[in-house]
C-alpha cells in the first residue's frame, strides 16, 4: 500500500468535520445572560459537534466559581458519547444566586431522537422542532447578554 492511499483512507475518517458549523454566538456567552429560560435549536448536527458544544458549556460553567449546573449537562453528554441520544435542541433554565443553589446556576435540558426507540429520526425532529416553536422559553439568540 503507498503512502498516498494510507492518507487517503486517513483523510475519509474526517469527513464529519465538512459538516461541522460554528457553536453558536449564544452558548459562547452562557455564563452573561440574564435569569430566565431560554432554549437554542441546534437542528440534526453531527456527533462530534454535539460534543463540542456541550463541552464549551461544561467549561465555561467549571471554569466560573460562580456558576453552577446539575448532573443534567454531564448525563446528556454521556448519552451523547455512547450513541444512546441526538439532541437537536438544548434548553437552558438560569437561575440567579440563591434560588437553586447558592451560586448562579445554569441547568441544561435536551430534546432528541433516541435510535432505540425504532421512531424514523426526521419524523422525531420535526416533532421536536414543533415542540420547540411551540414552547414559551426565550429563544436564547434574541436575548442581549449582560455585559
Amino acid at each position: 500500500m503507498s503512502l498516498r492511499n494510507i492518507i487517503r483512507e486517513e483523510i475519509s475518517d474526517f469527513d464529519w468535520v465538512k459538516e461541522i458549523k460554528l457553536i453558536p454566538n449564544e452558548i459562547l456567552n452562557i455564563d452573561k445572560y440574564p435569569p430566565g429560560d431560554y432554549k437554542v435549536w441546534l437542528g440534526n448536527i453531527p456527533k462530534e459537534q454535539q460534543l463540542m458544544i456541550l463541552d464549551h458549556i461544561i467549561g465555561v460553567i467549571e471554569s466560573n466559581d460562580d456558576l453552577h449546573t446539575s448532573s443534567s449537562v454531564y448525563s446528556i453528554r454521556d448519552g451523547i458519547s455512547d450513541d444512546s441520544g441526538y439532541p437537536n435542541s438544548l434548553s437552558f433554565d438560569i437561575y440567579p444566586p440563591g434560588t437553586a443553589y447558592k451560586k448562579k446556576s445554569i441547568i441544561v435540558a435536551m430534546m432528541a431522537w433516541y435510535p432505540k426507540q425504532e421512531e424514523d429520526k426526521d419524523e422525531v425532529i420535526e416533532r421536536c422542532r414543533d415542540y420547540f416553536d411551540n414552547h414559551r422559553d426565550t429563544v436564547l439568540n434574541t436575548v442581549k447578554p449582560e455585559e
